[in-house]
């Protein structure tokens, strides 16, 4: 019966503006028992799958670098150029399906027009949100079903 072997290689490096970036791989493999009983192969093995797996993370990490610096923010400069620039492309996390739901229907419920918020948050539809802006926006409009306005 083989053996499997599972290796890891996680690393998050630091971005400006208090941001951050993740890379991750794990490797699964099923060894031979001759591998498994033989401490330098196995070694060698466990090696190999580890290296694999920190390439791919680096490479990853790598790509990220030259995307994000090589991308146009969504205010048109250039990574570095502002300090109040929205997230590079790399680290925007788009809103979630369920945050875009309940945003459609509160603002159904409440009979509110969306597009002056949205453009208030620098966008002109609800899937160009991030998670932190559809959260603020869905809080403002619970807020106002609360105190009835």
């Amino acid at each position: 019966m083989p053996t499997k072997l599972t290796v890891g290689y996680c690393r998050k490096k630091g971005l400006a503006d208090y941001g951050s970036v993740g890379a991750n791989c794990s490797l699964e493999i099923e060894l031979d028992n001759q591998i498994v009983s033989d401490a330098n192969r196995l070694r060698e093995a466990a090696e190999t799958a580890y290296l694999a797996a920190r390439q791919a993370v680096e490479d990853q990490l790598a790509r990220e670098d030259s995307s994000s610096s090589s991308a146009p923010g969504s205010n048109g400069t250039f990574s570095g150029q502002s300090r109040n620039r929205r997230p590079s492309r790399s680290s925007f996390r788009a809103a979630t399906e369920s945050q875009l739901r309940a945003i459609r229907a509160i603002a159904k419920r409440t009979r509110t027009d969306l597009d002056p918020l949205l453009s208030r948050l620098g966008t002109s539809t609800l899937e160009q949100l991030s998670i932190a802006n559809a959260s603020k926006l869905i809080d403002e409009m619970k807020a106002k079903i609360t105190d009835g306005t």
